[in-house]
């Protein structure tokens, strides 16, 4: 089945905590989260194609044009809460060409309901939504019930139902995500190399810092093998030239961090890289390796409370 998945542009994006100015230079990061679900749809079978409407400056009626040229049955729209307003855009606009609606995402996370409440908004998924979508698609492909599918948000008869969150304990099971579909030229970040990719080593957090919403999925910590996390920057390396790698995960405890820089030393990959880390998730040995690293392979650690 023709699935398509769009990163909408913001759209008078509510929340900022930069200058203008500095918004404006900022740079665009890969929609990794899309990138995932392409991955896992492509692995069952499904023709995808993904809408990256920011890094490549989409009008509105340019990503139109998109949905009506790949005519697919289902669009997914990824939405966080400053962005909702684009998210709710691209559904109308989906719907429109006559595509059956799902969105996912932080803000569908948090408010199922509202997000349901619109008309052209046909379906959502909460929690991680590989897994969840794959099931959904099946479902409708092959004219089966999805209701029982964990993480699925529908409406039925003027009622609203929202799925309980789904998890993916096993994060080794899901393939690497699908940058053959992302326009890996494009993206950039300010205080980073060009052109640079987004990763995930790991998904969780088990701390309950306060500046930080967490949603169910994110209060179980799960780390992937660092072969295969060092398997997907040589490839990111040597398929698109990548020079630095943003990895979004919240923690990386001691063992994780050892093992992959050791991993990366013993490789001999040469990529610049950093990471959000905790004070207290460091100690005098990592951090000798981490100078170590940083002599052979120009590696940038990030320290944050």
């Amino acid at each position: 089945m023709r699935v398509q998945l769009i990163r909408y542009h913001d759209l008078d994006n509510m929340n900022t905590r930069l200058a203008q100015s500095l918004n404006k230079k900022q740079g665009v990061l890969p929609p990794l989260g899309l990138a995932y679900v392409a991955s896992a749809l492509e692995k069952a079978g499904h023709t995808v194609d993904l809408i990256d409407a920011i890094a490549l400056c989409l009008s509105k009626e340019q990503v139109e044009q998109r949905i009506r040229e790949f005519n697919p049955a289902i669009v997914g729209i990824t939405a966080m809460t400053p962005t909702v307003r684009g998210a709710l855009e691209a559904a109308e606009l989906a719907k429109s060409c006559g595509a059956i609606t799902v969105i996912g995402g932080v803000h569908m996370s948090i408010l199922a309901k509202e997000t349901l409440s619109y008309e052209f908004v046909d379906y959502g998924i909460v929690g991680e939504g590989e897994e969840s979508f794959v099931e959904f698609c099946d479902a409708i492909e092959n004219d089966h019930p999805y209701m029982d599918i964990v993480g699925l948000c529908y409406k039925t008869g003027g009622r609203t139902t929202v799925g309980l969150p789904r998890i993916i304990t096993d994060v080794d099971s899901l393939p690497q995500p699908s940058y053959h579909l992302l326009p890996m030229s494009k993206y950039s970040s300010i205080i980073g190399l060009h052109p640079t990719s987004t990763m995930m080593g790991s998904r969780g957090c088990p701390y309950q810092c306060g500046f930080c919403f967490k949603t169910p999925s994110d209060k179980k910590y799960r780390s992937r093998n660092v072969q295969d996390i060092v398997n997907e920057i040589e490839h990111l390396v040597d398929t698109y030239g990548v020079k630095e790698i943003m990895f979004y995960d919240d923690i990386m405890p001691k063992d994780y961090a050892r093992a992959l820089s050791e991993e990366i030393i013993k490789r001999n990959v040469s990529i610049k890289w950093q990471t959000p880390e905790r004070v207290n998730l460091v100690d005098p040995d990592l951090l000798k390796l981490m100078e170590k690293a940083i002599i052979a392979l120009e590696w940038q650690h990030i320290l944050v409370l």
